[in-house]
This record gives structure tokens, C-alpha cells and sequence, in this order.
């Protein structure tokens, strides 16, 4: 599969875009001809501009882009935290409820 063509271009899609590419003896000259075509070249130049809007926090979804990030990392920390607490269980052999005189 052409990854810029399977995401980026509309309209009617090379058979790298669809339906992948299995004809490894043919392959030098079928991607040569693939890269120098005018859709995929667009696809590729969409796919380049996306990417540096999503680096420099410039596109449509920014907002939602930094809530899943700050979600994530408070995710991150709550699990720390319920990694110490269960070590220092553990450090100090103690029962994660109640009381356990048994080993």
C-alpha cells in the first residue's frame, strides 16, 4: 500500500491505494511510475502539509489534540501512583485491605 495515497487522496485510487501490490518482480517500475504520477504527488504534498500542522499545533483539531494529550498524561500519573502504593505494600508487607495475619 502507498500510505499518503491510502489516507490522502479522493477520488479514484491507484491499486496501491486500494488493494496493495503483489507483483514483487514488477515492483521497481510500477513504484517509479506510481511516484512520478500526479495524484500521488498531491497525496504526498497533503500528507507533508498535515504532518507539519499537527508538529506546529496549527490545525482544526488543536484544542481537542492538547485535552487528549493532558488527559493522557493525568492517566500516567494515576497509574504511578497506584504503582507506589502497591510497592510500598508489598516493601512493607502490608495488606492492600483490611488486616492479614497470614503470609
Amino acid at each position: 500500500y502507498c500510505f499518503c495515497c491510502l489516507c490522502f487522496h479522493q477520488g479514484s485510487r491507484s491499486s496501491l491505494a486500494n488493494t496493495g501490490f503483489n507483483d514483487w518482480i514488477h515492483l521497481s517500475s510500477t513504484l517509479k511510475s506510481h511516484e512520478t504520477c500526479s495524484n500521488h504527488i498531491l497525496s504526498y504534498t497533503k500528507w507533508i502539509e498535515t504532518e507539519l500542522r499537527l508538529k506546529s499545533g496549527k490545525s482544526i483539531d488543536h484544542l481537542e489534540q492538547l485535552l487528549i494529550q493532558k488527559e493522557s498524561e493525568r492517566w500516567n500519573q494515576v497509574l504511578t501512583r497506584l504503582m507506589n502504593i502497591a510497592l510500598y505494600l508489598a516493601e512493607n508487607n502490608i495488606a492492600f485491605r483490611g488486616v492479614s495475619d497470614k503470609l
